[in-house]
C-alpha cells in the first residue's frame, strides 16, 4: 500500500471516528435530558394534584391530602370522570345539562320533573364553555354510543366571546372530548402548571400543614365552599345560601356589583363565522334530541343583539332557542339572585327552566 493510500485510509478512519463521536455525544446528551424529564414526569404522575391522571373518588372534589386542601379543578375533566363512573355502573344517563359554570346551579332533580326521562340526568359542563367545547362533548358522547334524549344548553352571552381554543388548565378541553391526539399537550400543560414556582410555593406548605394559604401571586385554591354531588356532577353552595338568607347585607358587602344595570348590548356581533360554524355542527349533532338552548341574563344586563339572536334561531329553531338576556332583566336588579358578578343562584335557574318547559 502506497503512502498516499495510507493517508486516505487514515482520513476515512478519522471521519468515521468523528461521526461516531458525534453520535455518542448525542446519545449522552439525550440520556442527560431523559433522566430528569422522566423523574419530573414520575413525580407529577404520583402527585397528580389536579386529578387528571387519577380520579376524584370522594364526595368532596379537590381533595389532595386533607379535606381542607381544595385546589381549583378542570370541570371538563370532572364531567368526563362523572360520566365514566355512571358507564361503569351501567347507569348511563340519557339527559344532559351543558354549559359554562353558570349552568352548575340548574338542579337536575327539578329538571327531571320537567322532561321525559327515567334516568338521573347528568351535568356535563366545563369552565368557560364555548361552541367548540360543546361540540367536542357531543362528539364524545356519540363515540361512546350514548344517545341523548334530552339536552339543556345554557349559554352565557359573555362566554360566547371566549377563545375558541382554550389553553389554561382550568378550562382546557380534556383529551377524552377533544381527541386523544391532544393528550401530550394536555399533560405538558398541567406539568408546567405543577412545576410553576408560584404554584409550588403555596401547594407544598399545604401538604405539610394540612391547611390552604396563598403564599404566591396566584390563587391556586378553590375558596368557594362548594359541595359536589358526584353522581349528578352537580354543584351547590349551601353555606353561601344560608349566609344570604341570614345576613344578606354582610354577604354582599364583600362583592362589587355594578350600581347601574341598564339593558345594553356591548357587542352586536359576538358570533363570528368560526362560532357560527361550530354552532351549526352542534345543531347537526343534536338531531333526534329534545333540546333547548337558552341565553341567560347577566348581572350587568348585557344582552344578545338582534343579529345574534336571529342567527341562533336560524341554527337551532325558533322553538328551541330562547333569548332571556333581556326578558329577565329584572333578575339582574336583585342582588339576592346572585352569588357573584357572573353566577346566579338556583331559584333563577328554576325560573328559567319553568319559562322554557311550561
Amino acid at each position: 500500500m502506497s503512502g498516499r493510500e495510507k493517508i486516505q485510509d487514515y482520513k476515512k478512519l478519522t471521519d468515521s471516528d468523528r461521526s461516531n463521536g458525534i453520535i455518542r455525544f448525542m446519545i449522552k446528551g439525550a440520556a442527560i435530558l431523559i433522566v430528569p424529564v422522566a423523574v419530573m414526569t414520575a413525580i407529577y404522575s404520583w402527585a397528580d394534584p389536579f386529578k387528571v391522571i387519577g380520579r376524584y373518588e370522594s364526595d368532596t372534589v379537590g381533595n389532595t391530602i386533607a379535606d381542607d386542601i381544595k385546589l381549583s379543578v378542570n370541570k371538563g375533566m370532572l364531567s368526563v370522570q362523572a360520566l365514566e363512573r355512571r358507564i361503569e355502573k351501567g347507569d348511563i344517563p340519557d339527559s344532559f345539562i351543558f354549559g359554562a359554570s353558570i349552568s352548575c346551579y340548574y338542579e337536575t332533580d327539578y329538571w327531571q320533573g320537567l322532561i321525559d326521562t327515567e334516568t338521573t340526568p347528568l351535568h356535563f359542563d366545563s369552565s368557560s364553555e364555548g361552541a367548540r367545547s360543546l361540540r367536542y362533548k357531543l362528539e364524545y358522547l356519540k363515540r361512546e354510543g350514548i344517545k341523548i334524549r334530552n339536552a339543556l344548553i345554557i349559554i352565557d352571552p359573555i362566554q360566547i366571546e371566549s377563545n375558541v381554543t382554550r389553553d389554561d388548565i382550568m378550562s382546557a378541553d380534556p383529551p377524552q372530548t377533544a381527541g386523544w391526539h391532544t393528550w401530550p399537550i394536555w399533560h405538558i400543560r398541567f406539568m408546567k402548571a405543577f412545576y410553576d414556582p408560584d404554584f409550588l410555593i403555596s401547594y407544598l406548605p399545604s401538604l405539610y400543614t394540612g391547611t390552604q394559604y396563598r403564599y404566591g401571586f396566584s390563587e391556586i385554591f378553590d375558596r368557594q365552599p362548594s359541595i359536589y354531588d358526584m353522581y349528578r356532577n352537580e354543584e351547590s353552595i349551601p353555606a353561601w345560601d344560608e349566609e344570604i338568607r341570614r345576613n344578606p347585607a354582610s354577604f354582599y358587602a364583600l362583592r362589587c356589583f355594578p350600581e347601574v344595570r341598564e339593558p345594553h348590548c356591548s357587542n352586536p356581533g359576538r358570533i363570528d363565522d368560526v362560532r357560527e360554524h361550530e354552532y351549526r355542527r352542534v345543531a347537526s349533532l343534536l338531531k333526534g334530541t329534545d333540546y333547548h338552548v337558552v341565553a341567560t341574563p347577566t348581572l350587568d344586563c348585557d344582552t344578545l343583539s338582534l343579529r345574534d339572536t336571529q342567527l341562533l334561531k336560524d341554527i337551532f329553531g325558533t322553538d328551541r332557542f330562547h333569548n332571556m338576556t333581556s326578558c329577565m332583566a329584572d333578575v339582574a336588579m336583585q342582588d339576592s339572585n346572585w352569588y357573584d358578578t357572573r353566577h346566579y343562584r338556583a331559584p333563577v335557574a328554576r325560573a328559567i327552566m319553568d319559562a322554557v318547559y311550561r
